[in-house]
């Protein structure tokens, strides 16, 4: 009987002993969110200079407040591109802040999140402060956004990629058939090709054309503004990067590329010069952070009118199975554009989409909201680095698409992806199963048993009916046939320079050209900007098991493979599902 009680005593003890230790995470938690509630950013001096880092994952807009994720598993926090442009705006206007370094050591920006820095930018140097651009690593994509700067200096041991661009698709055909599983691949548009990794082992040419030219596209771009911006020939640029003539820093500086190697002290005197200061005097370095931080405390003055900008981004899902910044869930965005459109005071509304697509029925519950929402008052698109496939059907019902130069849209077209893994399940495993219905296709399982030929085609009319409508959504939107838009669909991938075009894309422009068309189409004179959806906080996310559980014990990789088997993973669970799919064709990488 003693040794029973015993037992019961060291049970409570544990159960008290956890309890006391899980009450004391929740308090140092709290005392950290209280921490960085109160945390104040160190005031700007005079003479201060602007370090512009883009060392961070970048989105269009940051869900979750800065520290949210990283304070708990020591990720990067990620940057908002909308406080980017507005602390280079700010900058260049306050009298306490001389120039900019462009610090493009690491560039975690997307082309079409380049572009809008750089065009930032170049509006700052009409202001007449300097922007200096400094590095020890220079690619196509870094010295780009390098470009805009007075002076460009790399480090005299550094090195200068000046080579074109590329990517890299990879396949896993082969693999599957290891593994005793059969990709079924149903689709509508020979462009399309989202299935092709794993039903092919190599590309296929309409994809190689499509891939080819949206290449040219943007390396067109950045010779272009090359040239421009360092006085140099574009056939010569082009000379330079199919020879691989830029092999250390000197032949940068030989060819024109960068005015001057040195390293970071030097740095630090040229700017102290630049900047107006004394020898004596001591340099102010301003972290970007720091200043997006001051900037969210400045005041803005109310006003009945006001211009909402919707974020859209991530992801097309039916619900939540993640962290929010990463996912544009149905119900949730739906209820933004609902608010929206019954919100009186607003008078027009701004939709940035940075999608590739995903769930076909997600994507029409969206265009639904989105159509009501353009017949109660202006709605104008403001297409990011990707708004393809899903992206573009949520786009499709505004009053006019703007995209950036570097933006990645149309693939319009429908997939479905399923899995036979009866082999490996039943030869390489073992396991076997049986089936009872009350009719002949009552019960099919791709996963078991495959698909017959009346199964198959079951499904090719969902897609092919999906496929329709998809086709009827767009030429509604942009005033065109549906002939005319399968003519430019089926699938394909087009640049915004290409998609305006062939009418898929109105304007070329930013996020504030957007803004400016949904302020001229509400004729307001006077408005306040709104941003939705708002930021959340560190206490609402950890208030979330599925969110602690994720950012406690999330592992972070950065091989390439991984990426793309976490992708096909991705796929593979959607897919069990039986969902029909309008998303982009695969992890596109530019180099």
């Amino acid at each position: 009987m003693k040794g029973f009680w015993r037992t019961v005593l060291a049970v409570v003890f544990g159960m008290f002993l956890y309890s006391l230790l899980m009450w004391i995470f929740w308090i140092l938690i709290l005392v950290n969110i209280s921490m960085m509630s109160t945390f104040s950013p160190p005031k700007i001096k005079e003479g201060s200079v602007l370090v512009l880092k883009l060392n961070k994952p970048i989105q269009d807009k940051v869900v979750l407040e800065p520290g949210a994720l990283g304070a708990l598993n020591g990720q990067k926090n990620p940057l908002g591109l909308n406080d980017i442009v507005k602390a280079i705006q700010y900058a260049s206007t306050n009298p306490m802040i001389k120039g900019i370094l462009l610090d493009t050591r690491f560039v975690m920006a997307d082309w079409s999140q380049t572009e809008e820095i750089r065009q930032a930018l170049e509006e700052f140097r009409q202001s007449g402060k300097f922007i200096v651009a400094f590095s020890d690593f220079y690619n196509s994509k870094n010295y780009y956004l390098s470009t805009v700067a007075n002076k460009i200096y790399i480090v005299p041991t550094g090195t200068f990629q000046w080579k074109g661009l590329g990517t890299e698709i990879f396949f896993y055909k082969k693999l599957f058939s290891k593994l005793g599983i059969e990709p079924i691949l149903i689709r509508h548009g020979k462009y399309k090709s989202a299935g092709e990794p794993f039903v092919r082992d190599s590309i296929s040419q309409p994809n190689r054309q499509q891939l080819q030219l949206l290449l040219k596209r943007i390396w067109n771009q950045v010779v272009t503004a090359v040239s421009q911006s360092r006085n140099l020939d574009e056939k010569s640029l082009n000379n330079l990067a199919s020879n691989l003539a830029i092999r250390v820093s000197s032949d940068a500086q030989k060819y024109g590329l960068v005015d001057g190697q040195i390293y970071y002290d030097q740095l630090l005197d040229t700017l102290k010069e630049l900047a107006g200061l004394l020898p004596a005097q001591k340099l102010h370095l301003l972290s970007l952070s720091d200043y997006i931080q001051n900037i969210q405390k400045i005041k803005i003055t109310p006003s009945p009118n006001k211009i909402a900008i919707i974020y859209a981004q991530g992801q097309i899902v039916d619900a939540k199975t993640g962290l929010a910044n990463n996912e544009i869930v149905a119900s949730q965005l739906t209820k933004l554009l609902r608010k929206a459109r019954k919100n009186s005071s607003i008078k027009a509304v701004v939709l940035r989409v940075n999608s590739p697509g995903g769930s076909a029925l997600a994507a029409e519950e969206i265009w639904r909201e989105a159509k009501l929402l353009a017949e109660t008052k202006p709605l104008i698109v403001s297409m990011g680095g990707l708004a393809a496939s899903g992206g573009y059907y949520i786009s499709s019902a505004a009053d006019k698409i703007v995209a950036d130069s570097m933006t990645i849209t149309g693939s319009i077209g429908v997939f479905g992806l399923l899995f036979n893994a009866q082999n490996l399940i039943q030869n390489k495993i073992g396991i076997t199963h049986s089936i009872v219905a009350t009719n002949r296709n009552a019960y099919f399982n791709p996963v078991t048993n495959g698909l017959t030929p009346e199964q198959r085609e079951y499904i090719k009319v969902q897609i092919d009916t999906i496929y329709q409508t998809f086709l009827r959504r767009v030429a509604e939107g942009r005033r065109m046939t549906v002939a005319q838009v399968d003519s430019i669909a089926q699938g394909r991938v087009w640049s915004a320079i290409d998609a305006k075009k062939i009418g898929l894309v109105d304007t070329l422009g930013n996020l504030q050209t957007a803004i400016d068309l949904a302020v001229e189409q509400s004729g307001v004179l006077e408005y306040q900007i709104v941003e939705y959806p708002r930021t959340k906080t560190l206490l609402e996310v950890l208030l979330n098991p599925g969110n602690l559980t994720q950012v406690l014990f999330k592992k972070h990789f950065d091989s390439e493979i991984y990426q793309q088997l976490q992708y096909i993973e991705s796929l593979v669970k959607q897919n069990t599902q039986s969902k029909i799919y309008t998303l982009f064709p695969f992890k596109l990488k530019i180099f």
